[in-house]
């Protein structure tokens, strides 16, 4: 069986994984887009368990894939396997946004998060 820190360090991995993905098919994606979608994201998967009704989310077209598989993640992981809480799966959201913010070049229209992700991720 595997700890609570290994189920979330995959959890995490997916979604940096999906987030990389992103920044190499859409040359137009930044750190500043990265972090609005993961806002988003926050937001949507709150939204899918019947949480947070009145929080809003953004319906632009340039983070909604990234919102749309964080929220599929978030039911599986959540909803299906129930391998972490809602809770559990948005502080993951929160660690990856924190990163996003940590290694932005603080233009907005930096790509420094993907520098640092792309060597670790295949």
């Amino acid at each position: 069986m595997t700890s609570m820190e290994d189920r979330k360090l995959f959890i995490c991995q997916n979604i940096e994984f999906v987030l990389k993905q992103e920044y190499e098919s859409n040359p137009a994606m930044t750190d500043a887009i990265c972090a609005r979608a993961l806002d988003n994201a926050k937001i949507g998967c709150k939204h899918q368990f019947g949480f947070a009704q009145n929080e809003t989310m953004s319906g632009a077209e340039e983070i909604r894939g990234i919102v749309l598989v964080c929220m599929a993640i978030a039911q599986k992981q959540v909803g299906e396997l129930e391998t972490v809480t809602l809770k559990e799966y948005v502080a993951c959201l929160e660690k990856i946004r924190r990163s996003v913010d940590r290694h932005a070049d603080g233009g907005g229209g930096g790509r420094s998060y993907y520098e640092f992700v792309r060597h670790y991720l295949p």
